[in-house]
């Protein structure tokens, strides 16, 4: 980082005037100079918590990522740098430094509370979407329109969510062999969720009973439809910077001649389901870049891109076996820890990779510190031992009869 561009003193050599202040080094406190504003907050979880503030900070930008294809000079971007400070962690790790970027300017001891806990509340931000979403069924749907989404099913959504969390000191812990118990005051909305169709044979409805009836009438034969979707235009811009178009047997009415060994584009052969054959494997669901990524098979920083460019439409299950073999590849010494967390990070953020319910509250646990040590504890070897053994000593779920 850099200090705010000094004031221009005229030299008599002569020369351009400094754009940067001096430097700001995180691991240098020679440069750090007096902090903004200083607070210090007696917390439960990680005893006094201590956070600086330095104002009006900037990053040196440089022409590339994102600044690219930036016209002009480079701006400056100042903004506010704190420095967060525990006495403990809850894992009793070691604990470590936390800096934290804020875009705003000028400051108070207000302002620098209320940033470092609202990084800390995150966590219960992120974890409620994925509820919302592979839980609740928030993506679920198939509607034309966001605002059809917003209007409805996202309010259900939210209802359900309040339910679950109304329903808390009413439903039975019903935890697996491997969670701690927790006063029904702390269940959380997974655990609510197992025992509220107990709770909801014994709790009354407003509604009345349902009257027999029939499908309605729908459009008239023959009707034309008066409302037809909106479609909208993908707009695509191709690397070359040309407009993207359909191909030529894309067109309506095209009816080119296919040979045997491939299609009219010269595309490969597609197979009775339907789907593109590649080497003899068919992968009709279009999940195979998310299977690599929750096995590991190959290297990560393309399993990533893969999975970025893949079918947005394609989920994919992690289960147990998938971490037990991913913690063992580092184990043995064929991966090092750090890969270890690019991993799990890229698996916990990826919102298209659901969780085992068997196994949901130990599999998220494990993303969740492996992919946060700064907040956890280091990843280690040990650390990894501990967790294989984890994995391997948890039971299967019980499967009842009828297949559940």
């Amino acid at each position: 980082m850099r200090r705010p561009t000094p004031p221009r003193v005229y030299d008599p050599k002569g020369g351009r005037p400094p754009k940067h202040g001096g430097e700001f080094v995180f691991g240098d406190p020679s440069t750090w100079d007096v902090e903004q504003a200083v607070t210090m907050t007696d917390t439960h979880l990680y005893g006094k918590a201590t956070a600086q503030a330095w104002d009006r900070l900037h990053p040196r930008l440089t022409r590339r990522a994102a600044w690219i294809d930036h016209d002009g000079p480079l701006p400056i971007i100042e903004g506010t740098v704190l420095r967060l400070v525990v006495e403990k962690l809850p894992s009793g790790g070691v604990k470590k430094p936390v800096w934290l970027w804020w875009s705003g300017t000028g400051a108070t001891e207000a302002d620098v509370d209320r940033c470092w806990q609202s990084f800390l509340r995150r966590f219960d931000l992120e974890h409620t979407f994925r509820l919302f979403k592979q839980t609740l069924g928030w993506t679920k749907p198939r509607l034309r329109s966001a605002e059809a989404a917003d209007r409805w099913w996202t309010w259900l959504v939210v209802a359900a969510y309040a339910q679950l969390r109304l329903a808390r000191p009413l439903t039975a812990d019903l935890r697996g062999p491997w969670e701690k118990p927790a006063p029904p005051n702390r269940l959380t909305p997974a655990r609510v969720r197992r025992g509220f169709r107990n709770l909801r044979t014994r709790t009354g409805s407003p509604a009345r009973a349902p009257k027999p009836s029939q499908a309605g009438p729908g459009r008239p034969p023959g009707s034309k439809n008066r409302r037809p979707a909106l479609r909208h235009d993908v707009g695509r811009i191709l690397a070359t910077g040309e407009t993207y178009r359909r191909p030529a047997h894309h067109e309506v009415g095209t009816n080119l001649d296919v040979s045997p060994g491939g299609r009219a584009d010269g595309r490969p052969p597609l197979s009775d389901d339907g789907a593109v054959e590649q080497d003899g494997a068919v992968d009709a669901t279009g999940r195979q870049p998310l299977e690599d990524l929750v096995h590991w098979n190959g290297e990560l920083s393309k399993l990533v891109e893969a999975v970025r460019h893949g079918d947005p439409a394609a989920t994919v299950t992690l289960r147990r076996d998938h971490i037990a073999a991913v913690v063992e590849k580092v184990a043995t010494g064929l991966a090092s820890p750090s890969e270890l967390i690019d991993w799990a990070q890229a698996v916990h953020f990826e919102d298209r990779v659901d969780i085992d319910e068997g196994h949901q509250d130990l599999l998220t646990q494990f993303l969740v510190e492996v992919s946060t040590p700064e907040l956890f504890e280091p990843v280690t070897l040990a650390v990894c031992q501990r967790w294989l053994h984890a994995l391997r000593a948890t039971p299967e779920p019980r499967i009842k009869a009828d297949g559940r």
